[in-house]
């Protein structure tokens, strides 16, 4: 299959070329979720291999990995001088890579991390580029000491309007008083928020997706393992196809989950933060949203999963902790800054 880029693909890749002619070393890409932003940087990736460079592609999770060699297989694009890893496992085994020319950094908002500078510190002449939906980070470090200049691209609600992502209707429906919660090292206090789940009735989640949602294909973000498995639980004595998954559970059964889901056999998915990022589902309709966060980053990548889009779609975003009034709508305009 072969690799078309979108207009505003091909404006994002015109404007990155320009920073480099214009002596820039390391620029940082800010494009929406759901923009395609794998295809644009396997494309820049294969551009750049066809001039000779070594190229390095790192993600910081796996179900990345996962789909970054997808997509390089999907459009038949050779990886001869590209590397696609993880950054904890090239910052461990420098010396055993060929030397790269360019080093593209998805998820860059993470780039002020130790591992990652481990990577940036050992190859300081290579070309860097960021790629990142929301370049803030949750400690507050700033990026302008790894990034030296900012390329914006097409917003979310340029998106949306032009049917690239699909519109959505959003509902708040508070269970807990996010107003009370304290915090720990930049984040809610997982300990408050249990403890404001305490008194929480699960059974509200389930009647408000069945006014709002009914019978949707839904994905639920909780806080914790116990609470996931609390209301997957629920949904299930209500009748309703639900699981309750995590990192602990074997690779092989997540998948058949994940394929479950896909083909309808499950209707909602109940996760702590295994889904967030590197998973695409179409006809997902609904977000469900338990956990309250400070960072922007997790409430873009959770709340924009269902917005990916089929004819006629309208998603569905339930938001049962008040995220919106700490970070707005999901395609809120933002300014940005290095």
């Amino acid at each position: 299959m072969e690799l078309v880029l979108r207009d505003y693909q091909t404006d994002i890749i015109n404007k990155t070329r320009q920073a480099f002619k214009d002596g820039f070393k390391s620029p940082i890409i800010v494009l929406p979720c759901g923009s395609g932003k794998t295809a644009v940087f396997a494309w820049m990736a294969n551009q750049a291999q066809n001039n000779g460079f070594n190229v390095w592609f790192l993600v910081h999770r796996q179900e990345l990995l996962g789909q970054t060699e997808e997509t390089f297989k999907k459009f038949n694009l050779p990886v001869d001088k590209i590397l696609i890893g993880m950054v904890q496992t090239v910052a461990n085994n420098l010396q055993n890579y060929n030397k790269p020319n360019l080093i593209v950094f998805d998820e860059a908002h993470f780039s002020a991390a130790k591992t990652w500078g481990k990577i940036i510190e050992a190859f300081p002449n290579a070309l860097k580029i960021g790629l990142t939906a929301t370049p803030c980070r949750l400690d507050g470090r700033p990026l302008g000491n790894i990034y030296d200049t900012m390329i914006t691209g097409i917003s979310a609600k340029e998106l949306i309007n032009s049917g690239k992502l699909s519109d959505y209707v959003y509902f708040s429906v508070p269970l807990i008083k996010t107003d009370e919660l304290k915090t720990k090292a930049g984040d809610y206090d997982i300990k408050q928020v249990v403890s404001q789940f305490e008194n929480t009735v699960f059974a509200d989640v389930v009647k408000t997706y069945k006014t709002k949602a009914d019978n949707k294909k839904s994905i639920c973000y909780c806080p914790t393992i116990e609470i996931s498995e609390k209301t997957a639980a629920e949904f299930q004595r209500s009748g309703i196809e639900a699981i309750h998954f995590d990192g602990n559970t074997p690779e092989k059964q997540r998948k058949q989950i994940i394929a479950d889901f896909r083909v309808g056999k499950i209707k909602i998915l109940c996760n702590v933060d295994l889904i967030s990022v590197g998973f695409d589902v179409p006809d997902c309709e609904c977000c469900i949203l338990l956990r309250p966060t400070k960072s922007l980053a997790l409430y873009i990548q959770q709340s924009m999963r269902a917005l990916r889009p089929l004819p006629g779609k309208i998603a569905i975003i339930l938001d049962h902790v008040c995220n919106y009034a700490e970070h707005g709508l999901p395609d809120t305009n933002r300014e940005w800054s290095l």
